[in-house]
Parts: C-alpha cells; structure tokens; sequence
C-alpha cells in the first residue's frame, strides 16, 4: 500500500489534496397524523429550516393526501446544513398543517415553532387541539461523494481483488510460473489499450483475442483504455454475460463493413437541429457529446448500448473477469488543456477524481451534487454516452469535412476561428456532468508549493467538463499507476497516430513518464536514446520491455509490421494482406472498414502479441520473483 504519514499526506503526489466537508444531511421523517378530522379535504405538511447552507430559511413539504382516514405521509425531507447547525441544536424550525381544498385554494390550519433538540426529544409536533404528527429527526454525515487517501480503495474494488487474486493465481501455476508459493507471489498485470479512434478498436480485438487464446487474459487484474480502447472495452464488458471476445470481434467487424459517412452527417444535423427538444430532456448539460456517443455507441452495440457501465459489476461478483477502467479528462474552458486538466477514471463500481481522492458511485454519475450529497437525480447515463465523453467529438467532427458544400464552407469558417483544438475547446463540443464537488468549499493542499497547473476545481461551479483523456497523452497510466493498486506488469498496447509507420512511436510514452516524475509515482526508466537510434535506422521491434527497481515492468506492443509478412510463406496473395503500411490504410478519423482490412489489422496485432509471447512470460516471471524475494526478507 501507498506510504501515507498521519496528515494524510504520501510520498506520492498521485493525490495533492484532501478534501474538507463541512455539510450534513438533516432529514425530517413525517410519519403519521393523530386526531385529524375525517374529510375529504386533503392534508399536507410543510417544514421551514432557519438555518440552512444559506443562512437563509429553506422550506419543503410533504404530498397531500385525503383525510379520508388519518393522513400517514412516510415521507423524509432532506436539508443540507452546515456542521456547526446540527451541533446547535437550537435551530428554529417551523412545521404547518396545511389543507387544501378541492378547488385548488391552500388553507393554513396550524403553525407551530420549536427547536430542533425539542423535537429529538418528543419526536412529535402537537398543534392546538388535539392535533399531532410524528415527525423523526435524523442527520447523516456519510456523504454521496466519498473521501479517502491515496492508500485506500473502494469497498467493492477490494472484494474483487480478493477475489480475482485468487483464480489468478491459480491460472498462473497451470501456465507453470515458478516460485508461486502463495497468492500473494502472484503479480497484478494489467492490460492497457491507447486511443486511436476506430482502428484501436480493432487493435484492442487483436490483443486480447490473443491473449485469451495464450491463456493470460485469465492471468490479469485489470483492463484500462481510453478513447477508442475505451470504447472497445465498454463493448467487450457489455456485449455478454461473460467475456467472449472472439464473438465481440464478429460482431464488431460486420458493424464497421456496414458504417458510411453519411453517419456523421446524421450526427451533426440530428445535433444541430434537434439540440432544443434534446435538450429538454437533458437539461444544460446536453451538448455534442450526447448525440456522438449515440453514433458510437450504435455502431458497436446496436441497443446494447443503452445498458449501464454500473451493471457490469454482475461480471465482477466472483472475480472471473478483469476489472475494467477507462478514462476521461476534466478541463476547463478559459483554459488551455496543458495548463489545466485532471484525470477521471470510470470503473463499473465508481467515479473517481485522484487529484481529490473523491469518489462517488457509478449509478450516481450525473446526479446534482451539493456538499457532497445527491440534491437532484437524474440516473446513471448509458454507456454509449460515456462512449461519448471517452472520445472525442471535438476531434472527429473537427477533422470530418463533407466537401464541396455551402454546409461544408460554413463549417471550415467556423473552425478557421478556433485557435486550437489542442489548447482550448468550445463547451458545445465536450461533455458537461453536474460537479459532484460542487459546494465543497475547503480544498486543503497535501504538499507545498503546488504548480500553478495544479490548483483546485472550483467549488461553485454546477458542472464539469469532461474531454477525451487522450488529449493529455494517448495511455491511461493514471489508472493502473494507483500506488494502492500495487500494478507489476503492464501490457500496453500502443495504437496512437503517429503520421507514419517508421516515425518514432514513443512520444505518449514519454509523456507518461512525464506525468509520472512530477507526481512522484514509480515509473521504469526508459532510457530511449539507443532505442530511438536504433529506431531511425529502420532496426524496429515489435515489443519493447521496460523496467526498474520498484516499478512496473511496462512490456510496450508498438504499432508495426515488422515480421508479419514473412509469416506467410508460400501464398502470394496472403503475404500482400500481411505486407501493408499501417497508417496509410488505418487513419484515426476513419470509421468504416471492410472485412479484409479488419481481418489483416487484427491478425498483426494477434500475431504481433503470439509472436512475443516469451516476452511477456518472461516479464511475469521476474515479477514473481521480485514478490517472492520481496517476502523472504
């Protein structure tokens, strides 16, 4: 587990701040009337709180109901109030008996003011007469948001790993790994997937195809992606009750044959001409996202895609499947991505911010927060809107562009007036959540002399804006880097743009490395200047491994094709489906592919992982070791 000290602080800067809640739920249980004269008026009743988040009076009210017998409501009424209000106990509250007549008029029948400590005590408010209604009083301080350090994880997390570890290690002595003694020898691997757009869809198929057929998917704890690997792993998790990727890759490839661009013509006009009537439904919070995630999310899912990401914990109950993350960035609009942004992963169990070790769960991603309590339900969205918000509409129909039309002339004006996609983004064209860190006023820093890109989301505002992660850099390393997730072995899948296949393709691993140095977090030293020589002279490697003293091994797959054509040795016209450039044929901003060029992109990447099997082995068996001498000393 990750080193924290008493304050909550760690040698870590994974998490750089704690947050301090000063809000709690009061809630007013109005149960049932006594004495009520039998009618058939009807009866409500409405309770006013002196001092609320506001300093102001808030009120609320109960339904009505016929006095055809004693009204017995069952309602509770919640109010948010400062610490320092329940403490008091003397808070003035002020509960009516109201009726209501037939016609629509409001009569107040009795109004009665007492305190808060009166009411704990008697559990009732009696009104001249004979008159009364039980009323409970109650406060919870367990906030929808949680709040936790850097060495802890959710509940549910912790059970699966328990879990998992368990048939892990029993599939890592069936593979014949040495030294495993104990299911704590077993090292946690994680299976990581690049954006890429569509084509690291296909990519992300080939790879996990491969390795399920190798028999180390059943060796891994954790599955991460981001953009296009996202999309791929929400489908994988959604498309069954179990995983079965071979059928995953069937269905995908008849969807993409059939997929034109007219579809994104559809997704800017059903955008741009039914923004109005969506936005009813949706609230301020619709935007472009909504309607790309429906393109997506139908493309690969069909109606499946209107399943919820918090309904894949059925898959997780007993541990057989890896446990899925993907990745989202939260950013400003008034500032440039590289100035300001934050890493959100989304797991079937929660939302999680590491910078604020806040977290709320899954099913209550889009609610209305205040203080970190739900004030507004609005229900989880489905996954082809967090399709949407893990990849970019920005980008896509920023580079989409339906020539030679007035439609088209429009549009490239308007991009002309963009500065950059990469420095700052219209709030049309990324997704809008509610804030769920919304009203929490104190921010207290772990560490010193925080970098100006490092300030604190601001509190007051109702909404987040969430962007494709991979505009920070292209691998979800935030996810698997957690300290407490104790991560030993990477398996990256690296499928990002990089113009052409002999360019130097570790820019985003660099910038991985990046990230990790200022945030403290165990990182292996890549040492590129040989690699990146050997690089420029054509010597290519399919995979390159990467590791150091207490870090991650990273055991890196590059996108190439390198000696997949001479695996076909005597067919002529199977070494020309073998002998291809990959970015010439498999652009970020194509979507549609046919079965051909879905099968030989694929293929390499099934080879490409088959081929360097022994890599791989290899590298979890020195992670076994380092667990196993680990635990001799």
């Amino acid at each position: 587990m990750a080193d924290i000290v008493e304050d909550g602080r760690s040698k870590y800067r994974y998490q750089l701040y704690k947050l301090i809640p000063d809000i709690l739920l009061v809630k007013l249980d109005v149960k049932k009337s006594t004495n009520i004269p039998i009618s058939s008026q009807s009866y409500l009743v409405r309770i006013a709180l002196h001092k609320t988040l506001s300093n102001k009076k808030a009120e609320k009210e109960t339904t009505k109901i016929m006095a055809l017998r004693q009204p017995a409501w069952n309602e509770t009424l919640r109010f948010l109030v400062k610490k320092e209000v329940w403490k008091e106990k003397e808070t003035l509250l002020l509960v009516s008996l109201v009726r209501r007549e037939f016609i629509g008029t409001t009569e107040l029948v009795k109004t009665e003011c007492l305190s808060m400590a009166s009411l704990m005590d008697t559990e009732f408010v009696k009104f001249e007469g004979d008159i009364q209604v039980d009323v409970g009083v109650s406060c919870e301080m367990d906030s929808d948001v949680k709040f936790r350090d850097i060495n802890q994880l959710c509940t549910e997390e912790v059970d699966f790993v328990t879990k998992r570890k368990r048939l892990v290690f029993e599939n890592m002595k069936k593979l014949g790994f040495k030294r495993l003694l104990h299911e704590n020898n077993a090292p946690n691997i994680a299976i990581m997937g690049s954006g890429g757009g569509i084509r690291a869809v296909i990519g992300m198929c080939g790879a996990v195809t491969a390795l399920q057929a190798e028999s180390l998917l059943d060796s891994t704890m954790f599955t991460a992606g981001l953009s296009g690997s996202a999309w791929y792993l929400m489908s994988l998790y959604a498309y069954d009750d179990h995983l079965k990727p071979k059928l995953v890759n069937d269905s995908i490839k008849k969807k993409l044959q059939k997929f034109h661009l007219i579809e994104f013509l559809k997704t800017w006009y059903s955008w741009k001409h039914y923004t109005k009537s969506k936005a009813f439904d949706y609230g301020k919070f619709f935007t472009l996202t909504n309607t790309f995630g429906e393109m997506i999310g139908e493309l690969l899912l069909e109606r499946k895609c209107k399943m919820k990401w918090s309904e894949q914990r059925q898959k997780l109950d007993d541990g057989t499947v890896p446990l899925p993350l993907v990745a989202a960035l939260h950013i400003r609009d008034n500032s440039r991505i590289k100035d300001y942004n934050e890493w959100i992963e989304l797991s079937p169990y929660e939302v999680y911010i590491p910078k604020y070790g806040a977290a709320v769960d899954m099913k209550k991603f889009g609610d209305m927060f205040y203080g970190g309590f739900v004030t507004k339900e609005y229900g989880e969205p489905p996954i082809h809107y967090l399709q949407g918000v893990c990849g970019s509409a920005y980008a896509v129909i920023n580079n989409f562009k339906p020539k030679e039309s007035k439609w088209y002339m429009s549009w490239s004006a308007f991009k002309d007036k963009i500065y950059s996609f990469f420095n700052y983004f219209d709030d049309q064209f990324v997704a809008k959540v509610p804030n769920m860190l919304h009203g929490i006023p104190n921010f207290e820093p772990l560490f010193e002399n925080l970098d100006e890109d490092d300030d604190a989301i601001d509190g007051e505002r109702e909404e987040m804006m969430l962007a494709d992660a991979g505009i920070a850099f292209n691998s979800p390393y935030p996810l698997v880097l957690h300290p407490s997730r104790e991560i030993d072995v990477i398996l990256s899948f690296d499928f990002s743009d990089r113009g052409k296949d002999s360019n130097y393709p570790f820019e985003e691993l660099e910038k991985a490395e990046k990230w990790a140095k200022k945030n403290r977090v165990p990182f292996p030293e890549l040492n590129l200047d040989e690699i990146k020589a050997e690089w420029t002279k054509g010597n290519y490697e399919e995979v390159y491994i990467f590791s150091s003293d207490n870090a991650p091994t990273i055991v890196h797959f590059v996108m190439i094709n390198k000696t997949f054509p001479g695996f076909v040795k005597d067919d002529d016209k199977e070494k020309s489906q073998t002998d291809f450039e990959i970015h010439h044929n498999y652009g970020t901003m194509k979507f549609g592919y046919t079965d051909d060029e879905f099968d030989r992109f694929k293929s390499l990447v099934e080879y490409n992982v088959t081929n360097n099997k022994e890599k791989i082995v290899d590298s979890i068996q020195s992670a076994i070791n380092r667990r196993s001498n680990v635990q001799l000393l």
